[in-house]
């Protein structure tokens, strides 16, 4: 199972601002995760976030079913507009830690 970790101290919200001071800017935030891939240690990476309040909280997530979808040739994929994390269940977060 896919484990995503946001860490206390480090789930604050990263801000790009693309076109700043022109009518089209726009503002895309991010947050620093982990993901557990079986080895010793996490892997830091980025995660995008919709929106100021879809930040999340620390804690342990896996990825939603409506996360993955079927490429152009039959692969599995990750959508990558459609990143939904839903929180680790406790049983399952006990076995993972």
């Amino acid at each position: 199972m896919l484990i995503i970790e946001v860490i206390e101290g480090r789930n604050r919200p990263l801000a790009k601002v693309i076109k700043q001071g022109t009518p089209d800017q726009k503002t895309f935030y991010e947050h620093e995760v982990y993901l557990h891939q079986g080895g010793a240690f996490p892997v830091q990476c980025r995660l995008p976030a919709l929106d100021i309040s879809h930040i999340l909280a620390p804690g342990k997530y896996t990825l939603s079913p409506e996360s993955y979808k079927v490429g152009q040739y039959g692969d599995l994929q990750i959508d990558r507009f459609n990143v939904e994390l839903i929180p680790l269940p406790v049983h399952l977060d006990k076995k993972a830690g």
